[in-house]
């Protein structure tokens, strides 16, 4: 699979390569608009960023903004919700040579 820049919501045949079925994770429409910030003690490349959460009647009152902390794989954008998400791809990402896809494609086996 091609390496690619931009980010957004693509199937596994744009991204991970064609008749995997996997549907790649990768940051939504509405999450590329809030900025990016190299991931410390993450390989190269790795960056993450933070997305406030919706504001609701139960948390509308706690007076202070919650945000969540999301990682994004260099190459293909892929998005991970946790620092044990991550380390289980990267772990995945030694074993298949540094090829993304195919480490993604493993990765989903791991779990």
């Amino acid at each position: 699979a091609a390496a690619i820049a931009s980010y957004g919501n693509v199937t596994a045949t744009d991204r991970v390569g064609a008749c995997k079925g996997i549907v790649a994770p990768s940051a939504s429409k509405k999450d590329i608009h809030f900025p990016t910030e190299p991931a410390v003690g993450f390989p190269n490349n790795w960056v993450t960023r933070r997305i406030p959460r919706k504001i609701t009647k139960k948390n509308s009152c706690q007076g202070t903004k919650k945000f969540d902390l999301y990682w994004y794989s260099p190459l293909l954008g892929l998005k991970f919700r946790s620092k044990p998400e991550v380390s289980r791809f990267l772990a995945a990402l030694d074993d298949s040579g540094g090829d993304e896809a195919a480490a993604f494609a493993s990765y989903g086996r791991r779990r």
